[in-house]
């Protein structure tokens, strides 16, 4: 149970389908965008979890 996450009922049908990826990382869920966003596909981190950090 240590690769779950919340997300909303919208989100939970269609990251997938947009092209967006979650990873744990640390503990902490990051979100890769889709090609299309970020050619890169930098991981992002929600700034809930940020605050958490700090």
């Amino acid at each position: 149970m240590d690769n779950l996450t919340l997300v909303c009922h919208y989100h939970h049908h269609n990251f997938e389908r947009l092209g967006w990826a979650c990873r744990m990382i640390d503990g902490t869920p990051w979100w890769i965008p889709p090609k299309g966003k970020d050619t890169n596909q930098t991981p992002l981190q929600h700034l809930r979890f940020q605050r958490m950090r700090t």
